[in-house]
């Protein structure tokens, strides 16, 4: 008696690397108590999403397949197991096409490189807090948490926090930091909370969200009244050489991504939406990057993925190249690379 059966599963990790398996299992029957079976596994490994991404999102994986062939030779009820690899070599590499849903938003964080490297967006930031004044007891919410270095300092006040982030690595990352405090995975255009805040405090996090109005709403819902809503994040020009660089380097659209609103249009929508503004200030804030000679490679990479996915990936590394001509004479000064940051900073409160 011969029977064939295809079974395919798989298993993908919560983490930016992950495994596929697909199962061939065979079985001869030869009689009622022997039984001899081979199973074909076929595994695909995929890695570090970010930088593999083509011009649609879609994500281009080149690995080579690993198969595992499994013999298993059952005797009444005792089994023997024999187990052989098939060297990766001997087969051709493949490639996975994985196309996102329209609406899905892929983690390109990478939480690592984020602390290392570009640890200057909460060390700014920390200039935020005593404009928010935590107190004792307070419960304050986080939006845009990161790695939870902003979170940590308003809990030091005494404030029961709680930061939120839509990226899985960096709420990873963020609870390996402060055991002690709460983190949560969440998209703050459709936040839900049990229980309201006294303020909400938020920094160089919104201007990654150019839907705004959900947003704004979202954090209404989640204030008491007469609770705080501070935040810092990017407005009118913000990073505009840079934006300028990218476009003629090949990026289309480098902006369509971000929210850099004006003074008077983010203050309309939230007076809209049931705020009364307090504070509403554009202001220049250069900022120096860490590394003199690869500075500005690395915050293109960090920060401007979705820009670079628009130039077809043979010619990433001389558009990064061409960015760095043309703003060398700008934004290279004094040893170090710098970003033309503009910043908009908010104070509102819930009527």
């Amino acid at each position: 008696m011969f029977r064939i059966r295809f079974v395919p599963f798989g298993l993908l990790s919560n983490k930016p690397l992950g495994t596929f398996f697909t199962m061939l299992p065979i079985r001869f029957f030869v009689n009622k108590k022997v039984i001899i079976s081979t199973y074909l596994f076929t595994r695909f490994y995929s890695f570090k999403m970010s930088n593999l991404r083509g011009a649609n999102g879609e994500l281009m994986v080149d690995k080579p397949r690993t198969r595992q062939f499994v013999f298993e030779l059952r005797l009444s009820s005792r089994v023997v197991v024999v187990s052989t690899w098939v060297a990766a070599s001997l087969f051709p590499p493949i490639r996975m096409k994985l196309k996102p849903k329209p609406d899905s938003h892929a983690d390109f964080w990478d939480s690592r490189l984020y602390e290392s490297d570009h640890a200057f967006v909460w060390k700014h930031g920390a200039a935020l807090v005593p404009l928010l004044n935590p107190r004792p007891s307070e419960r304050i919410l986080d939006l845009g948490c990161g790695t939870g270095q902003l979170t940590s300092e308003i809990g030091a006040a005494g404030a029961e926090t709680l930061g939120i982030d839509s990226s899985a690595d960096m709420i990873g990352q963020a609870r390996q930091n402060y055991p002690k405090l709460k983190f949560q995975l969440a998209d703050a255009r459709s936040l839900q909370v049990s229980e309201s805040f006294d303020a909400v405090f938020s920094n160089a996090a919104l201007h990654w969200i150019p839907d705004a109005r959900p947003v704004t709403q979202a954090i209404y819902h989640a204030l008491k009244p007469g609770g705080r809503f501070v935040a810092e994040f990017g407005g009118k020009g913000n990073t505009g050489q840079v934006m300028a660089a990218l476009e003629q380097a090949g990026a289309a659209d480098p902006l369509r991504t971000f929210y850099y609103p004006t003074v008077g249009e983010y203050s309309t929508l939230l007076e809209s939406e049931g705020f009364e503004v307090r504070l509403a200030t554009l202001f220049d804030r250069p900022t120096e990057l860490e590394d003199p000679v690869r500075g500005l490679e690395q915050w293109l990479l960090m920060f401007q993925q979705k820009a670079l996915d628009t130039i077809p990936p043979d010619l990433r590394r001389k558009a990064i190249a061409d960015v760095e001509e043309r703003l060398r004479p700008s934004l290279f000064y004094d040893g170090k690379w710098h970003i033309d940051y503009r910043r908009l900073r908010i104070v509102a409160v819930r009527i």
